[in-house]
């Protein structure tokens, strides 16, 4: 009696990951946010596989070629885990979204500090087996910034001038300091605090008025800082006026702001009254001299009222044949 065996080979296929099984979707990219806030980074995808882990590093550069940085790893068996040496403290959450098959992934840096800005952050997901998927947000520090850029004013001597410090931010000023310099020397002229303007400097009493207000001219939230100098002088010029500001979330704005003076050119109508002037003087001396004559004869009168009259009249080409007349 013969055997024959048979022998059956089972196959186990384990497909890869592919665009059709696994899909990020759009989510925000880059992230702006401010410094020392909460600030939570979000992937979003799609599939019908079980994901394994999930690995978080971080790196200046978006391909993640050089001088990466482990941040944290999840997996199904022990959730999340953070880098112990990362300079913040992480949340991961996985939620569904619902009525999908779309979730999302959220990092969430709770205090993050300066060196957390500037970095690419990349999610990995893991399939076990299959080739991971890899997706990177760039993390980008929103901080205030200046409208006007200008760095002079000018005003002339006697007029008031106004020195304007104007910034857009999410954040409003919580303490402004106002300085002069020149060279190495600098002034502390006064400070703002809740409400209130101190002067410290005893030249300027009486002297300042500040203001600060919303920005009207800014689309984006937005303060403006104005210190107004009245009737200044030629003391007030050529210093460089110092606005430091001090935001309510702890950021820190300064910028100089140089004061010319405008010189004031004399009119042609100025001129020409100097002019009037002088001639008005010399005429006036010579009717001086004829008050001195009245006691004389009256040849000596008419003589003398002749000599003035070129000064109100111009001059004959003919040369002074008056004179000559009188003396025939």
């Amino acid at each position: 009696m013969g055997f024959s065996l048979l022998y059956l080979t089972v196959l186990v296929w384990s497909p890869l990951v592919t665009e059709t099984a696994f899909t990020w979707k759009e989510t925000e990219n880059p992230v702006r946010r401010t410094v020392r806030q909460r600030v939570e980074l979000v992937w979003k995808y799609e599939t019908y596989q079980s994901v394994n882990s999930m690995i978080f590093i971080r790196a200046r550069s978006e391909n993640m070629s050089d001088d990466k940085v482990p941040v944290g790893k999840w997996t199904q068996e022990e959730g999340f885990k953070p880098d112990p040496f990362i300079s913040t403290m992480l949340e991961h959450v996985i939620e569904n979204i619902e009525g999908t098959n779309k979730k999302k992934v959220s990092l969430i840096l709770k205090d993050p500090i300066n060196i957390d800005y500037g970095l690419h952050y990349n999610c990995q997901v893991d399939f076990g087996d299959s080739v991971p998927m890899n997706l990177s947000i760039k993390l980008i520090a929103l901080r205030p910034k200046w409208i006007d850029n200008s760095g002079a004013v000018k005003a002339r001597e006697g007029e008031d001038a106004e020195l304007i410090w104007s910034y857009t931010y999410p954040y409003i000023t919580e303490c402004v300091f106002i300085s002069r310099k020149l060279e190495n020397e600098t002034t502390e002229l006064g400070y703002w605090f809740r409400g209130e303007f101190n002067i410290t400097d005893p030249s300027y009493i009486d002297r300042v008025i500040f203001e600060k207000s919303n920005n009207k001219r800014s689309t984006n939230y937005s303060e403006e800082i104005k210190v107004t100098l009245k009737n200044v002088t030629d003391k007030d010029f050529n210093y460089t006026y110092v606005g430091r500001l001090i935001l309510s979330d702890g950021e820190e704005l300064t910028k100089d702001l140089s004061l010319k003076e405008v010189k004031v050119p004399l009119s042609p109508v100025s001129k020409q009254d100097h002019a009037n002037s002088a001639r008005n003087f010399h005429s006036n001396a010579l009717l001086l001299l004829v008050a001195l004559f009245l006691n004389l004869d009256k040849t000596w009168w008419v003589a003398v009222n002749i000599v003035t009259q070129p000064l109100a009249s111009t001059p004959s080409n003919d040369g002074p044949k008056s004179e000559q007349n009188v003396e025939g």
